[in-house]
């Protein structure tokens, strides 16, 4: 049974809507709830649903409790680098990307980067440096600030062209040049958006 916040939250429909709510207080259960009331009551279509959660142990959660109380699978729930991999699988060609690339992990990264700045004649020393870099560029959209860095910012995303990997802010910087460039791809596919520990995003 839902709680009176917890009904409304389920039971609001047609403007956004901010839910604060303490740890164990039932949020997990509340989205499961509000997934069945979109889908039952409201007939929004599962597969026009875009669930996004911070963890993959929350999004199996989610996914798992809406198929309990609905007996439909959500295919768009998960973390926001599952669901840019999802789309850049689908759609990535569209800006050069050849689906079939391999995402690394950070361990792989860093590896990378050292053979990189070994293969550059640059101090390993610099390896902080240009993770910070490399996240201000990809992440924050920064613009190019240090000649050097940036070069090796470039190497490296040449590396990454090459041998058809992909890191972890790559998928988030990738999707976002995708959607820039063909907003309608994707802009009126979902009809209802979740975002689940949004804080955290």
């Amino acid at each position: 049974m839902l709680n009176p916040s917890q009904k409304r939250a389920v039971e609001h429909f047609g403007k956004p809507l901010l839910v604060i709510a303490g740890a164990g207080s039932g949020k997990t259960k509340t989205l499961a709830y509000k997934l069945e009331h979109l889908i039952t009551k409201k007939g929004i279509n599962p597969e026009r649903i875009l669930l996004i959660t911070f963890t993959n142990k929350a999004g199996k959660e989610l996914k798992d409790r809406a198929k309990k109380t609905t007996g439909i699978e959500i295919p768009w729930v998960g973390t926001f680098h599952s669901i840019a991999l999802r789309i850049l699988r689908q759609d990535g060609k569209l800006v050069g990307i050849d689906p079939n690339f391999t995402v690394i992990d950070e361990e792989d990264k860093r590896r990378l980067l050292k053979s990189l700045l070994s293969q550059m004649g640059l101090s390993k020393e610099l390896l902080e440096l240009v993770e910070s870099y490399l996240f201000a560029r990809r992440e924050n959209l920064s613009e190019p600030k240090d000649e050097t860095l940036e070069s090796i910012y470039r190497a490296y995303l040449n590396i990454l062209k090459e041998q058809n990997l992909m890191d972890f802010s790559g998928l988030m910087h990738e999707l976002y040049g995708l959607l820039k460039e063909y907003p309608e791809r994707w802009k009126n596919f979902f009809e209802f958006i979740m975002v689940d520990e949004f804080q955290d995003t």
